[in-house]
């Protein structure tokens, strides 16, 4: 959908902010709704999205996720710079 409906490029798409560890059937799946009722669904379905968004504000209120440009695009780097703080904690552990 990012490229069919939003017009995304695949370096918009395929950026590691936007990356998540799935298998393919859950991929086909996700693919299918939008964000915002897929991880609602998955919320009430009493999975823990927080592991999967990384952030406490979307994971708390999947309806933050909005389909648009800008806000995939705020999404998106802020989770790439959680994953980033996730990733320099584990190997820089001397860097608070």
């Amino acid at each position: 959908m990012l490229r069919s409906k939003l017009g995304f490029l695949s370096a918009d798409i395929n950026h590691l902010g936007n990356l998540r560890f799935m298998g393919a059937t859950d991929n086909i799946r996700k693919k299918a709704e939008l964000p915002a009722a897929y991880f609602a669904r998955m919320k009430a379905g009493g999975m823990n999205i927080t592991k999967h968004l990384l952030l406490a504000d979307y994971a708390g209120d999947p309806s933050k996720l909005a389909f648009d440009n800008a806000s995939y695009k705020e999404f998106r780097d802020l989770r790439f710079e959680r994953m980033w703080d996730i990733l320099s904690s584990t190997t820089n552990p001397e860097v608070t």
